[in-house]
């Protein structure tokens, strides 16, 4: 249970960061989600689906600069997270031994 209290920490800051979002204007709030954007597309270039899908398609993680840019990014299917399971959806040097598979009864 202790090991999750850093994430846990993350968790809460994040959202009571977030809880300010809503008094900024527009620019601001869009200058975060750019920014936001930036930072999920830094991250999934590092898990090899991803990396391949952006490389395929001509796109580095700084040709995305905000919001505006999204249409540059690639589809990534179901077929494509099922085909790529379990290691092309794991970001580089990510520790498996620490994680679990889970599955549920969904319909997808």
């Amino acid at each position: 249970m202790l090991d999750d209290v850093p994430l846990l920490i993350k968790l809460i800051k994040g959202y009571l960061s977030d809880v300010d979002v809503v008094w900024q204007d527009r620019e601001r709030i869009r200058r975060l989600q750019d920014k936001r954007l930036r930072k999920v597309v830094r991250y999934a270039y590092t898990v090899p689906l991803y990396h391949n899908k952006y490389k395929t398609a001509g796109i580095n993680p700084g040709d995305i600069r905000g919001v505006e840019d999204i249409r540059k990014l690639p589809v990534v299917t179901k077929d494509d997270i099922r085909n790529s399971f379990p290691k092309g959806v794991l970001p580089e040097g990510y520790n498996t031994r620490r994680a679990e598979k889970l599955s549920t009864s969904g319909s997808t």
